[in-house]
C-alpha cells in the first residue's frame, strides 16, 4: 500500500536506454523507450526525477569501451528529485523530500563489498534517467535547500567521491595542508571545493590555458599545465618550496601515478579515482611509493551515511557545484555528443546535466515560507517571490540569479535586508 499525492500519477514514463545492437559488439545506441511506471513495493518510494548528471562514464559505455552487464541498461547514475509517492513502512522520507542516491544503491554505511556493485546505476542496474524511479528509502539522502535540481543530480557520483577523497577517509585533509588535484574533472572542480573549504590549498593540473583563466577566474592560483610541463612533478616541488603535497586525487591511474608520487611529501595519500592515463611507464612505482612512504587508497563513491555528511557540509559552507550546460530531455542525445566533443576542445569546465523534468511542474513543496517583507505570497523554497521581484526588480542584488528564478535568498541592495528566503 503507497501514500500518493493528490496530483495524479501517469501510468507509463519515458526513458532513455542504452541498447547493445548485437553481442559480438559492445557499442549501443541512446534509445528513447516509453514503459510502465514501476508498482511500488514496501520500503520503497516513487522519485519524480527531475535532473540526471552524465559522467565520462557514460559516453564510454555507448562506444563500448567501458562494459556493463546489462544489454539495455537505463544510463546516469546521478539524479535529483521528488518524492511523490511512499511505499508501506516508509518513515524516514515524505511526500515532497528533494532527494538523490549513491551510484550504489546498497552501499549505506561502512566499506563496500563485492555484492554491492550488483547494486550500481546505470552499470549493473538501470540508471537515472526516466522520468519516474522506484527507489530503496535507505538509500536515499535529502538535498541541501540551496541547490538547484541541476546542481544537486552531480552530487551521486563525483560528489561523494571527491567528498570521500578530501575528508571521509582515515586521514582527512586539515587546514594548512597542500592537495594536488589532477586535472579538472568533476571529481577534481568538487573535490578543490571542498579542500579549500576546511582552508587547505590547492594546486591543479589542467590541461589547456583555457581552462588555467577559467581556474583563476574561481579563485586558484596555483596552476600547473601539464601539457606544456611534461615533469608537472617538479613544478609542484617548486610551488610548494621543495616540500611536496600531503594529499594527491589521482584521476589518471599508471599514466600519471609516478609523476604523482613524486609530488609527495613523506608521508602522503594518493587518493585513486581514475584511470584517464593508461599507457605503460617504465617508472618504478612501487619503489618511489615505498620510499615516500606514499598511501595509495582506492576510493568508489562513498555510502549514504557519507553523502549525508557531504549534503551538510555544502549546507553550511553554501558551496555549488560548477555546470557547464544543461540539455532538456529529449536532447539527451546532443547531451552526450556534447560531453563526448568536450573532450577534444580542452576548454570547458564543470558538468553536462539533463534536465528531466522542469522545477516544481509536478509536485508542490511540502515545505513554505513567507516573505520577509509580509507580502502574504507563500514562497516555494529555491522561487522568488515574484511580488519581491515585481516592487523593486532593479535592487535584487544577484539579477542573474533572480532571473533563472531558483535563488534561496536575494537582498535588496537599498537596505542590505533579507527579501525572500
Amino acid at each position: 500500500m503507497a501514500t500518493t499525492t493528490t496530483t495524479a500519477i501517469s501510468e507509463t514514463l519515458r526513458q532513455w536506454r542504452a541498447v547493445q545492437g548485437d553481442e559480438a559488439s559492445l557499442k549501443r545506441d541512446l534509445v528513447s523507450t516509453e514503459e510502465a511506471v514501476p508498482a511500488l513495493g514496501a520500503g520503497e518510494v516513487l522519485v519524480k526525477i527531475r535532473a540526471a548528471a552524465l559522467n565520462f562514464t557514460e559516453p564510454m559505455i555507448l562506444g563500448g569501451t567501458f562494459p556493463t552487464p546489462a544489454p539495455r541498461v537505463v544510463p546516469c547514475s546521478g539524479m535529483a528529485g521528488d518524492i511523490i509517492a511512499v511505499g508501506e513502512g516508509v518513515t524516514s522520507l515524505k511526500i515532497g523530500d528533494r532527494v538523490s542516491a549513491g551510484r550504489l544503491l546498497a552501499f549505506l554505511e561502512g566499506f563496500p563489498t563485492g555484492q554491492m556493485y550488483g547494486s550500481s546505476s546505470s552499470m549493473a542496474r538501470d540508471g537515472m534517467l526516466a522520468e519516474y524511479k522506484v527507489l530503496p528509502a535507505e538509500s536515499l539522502v535529502t538535498l541541501p535547500e540551496h541547490l538547484t535540481y541541476e546542481e544537486a543530480s552531480t552530487l551521486s557520483c563525483v560528489g561523494v567521491t571527491a567528498f570521500n577523497c578530501i575528508l571521509g577517509g582515515p586521514r582527512k585533509v586539515q587546514k594548512g595542508e597542500t592537495v594536488l588535484i589532477l586535472g579538472t574533472g568533476g571529481i577534481s572542480l568538487a573535490a578543490a571545493q571542498f579542500a579549500r573549504a576546511v582552508g587547505a590549498e590547492v594546486i591543479f593540473t589542467p590541461s589547456s590555458d583555457a581552462k588555467i583563466a577559467q581556474l583563476k577566474e574561481m579563485g586558484y592560483s596555483k596552476v600547473i599545465n601539464y601539457k606544456t610541463h611534461p615533469e608537472w612533478n617538479t613544478e609542484v616541488l617548486k610551488l610548494t618550496n621543495g616540500r611536496g603535497v600531503q594529499h594527491v586525487v589521482e584521476n589518471g591511474g599508471m599514466g600519471s601515478l609516478a609523476r604523482s608520487i613524486g609530488s609527495c611529501e613523506m608521508g602522503c595519500w594518493a587518493h585513486m579515482t581514475g584511470f584517464l592515463d593508461e599507457p605503460s611507464t617504465t617508472s618504478n612505482v612501487s619503489y618511489a611509493a615505498i620510499m615516500r612512504s606514499v598511501v595509495l587508497r582506492g576510493v568508489f563513491c562513498g555510502p549514504a551515511t557519507l553523502f549525508r555528511e557531504m549534503n551538510a557540509f555544502i549546507s553550511e559552507n553554501r558551496l555549488r557545484p560548477v555546470l557547464d550546460k544543461v540539455f532538456e530531455f529529449d536532447q539527451a542525445k546532443k547531451a552526450y555528443e556534447y560531453l563526448g566533443s568536450r573532450g577534444a576542445s580542452g576548454d570547458k569546465l564543470g558538468k553536462v546535466v539533463i534536465r528531466v523534468t522542469e522545477d516544481g511542474a509536478v509536485v508542490a513543496r511540502a515545505e513554505t515560507k513567507r516573505c520577509i517583507n509580509n507580502h502574504g505570497f507563500e514562497l516555494a523554497r529555491n522561487h522568488l517571490c515574484q511580488i519581491c521581484a515585481l516592487c523593486c526588480p532593479g535592487r535584487v542584488s544577484e539579477p542573474a540569479e533572480r532571473e533563472r528564478g531558483r535563488l534561496d535568498a536575494h537582498f535588496c541592495a537599498h537596505d542590505a535586508q533579507p527579501v525572500c528566503f
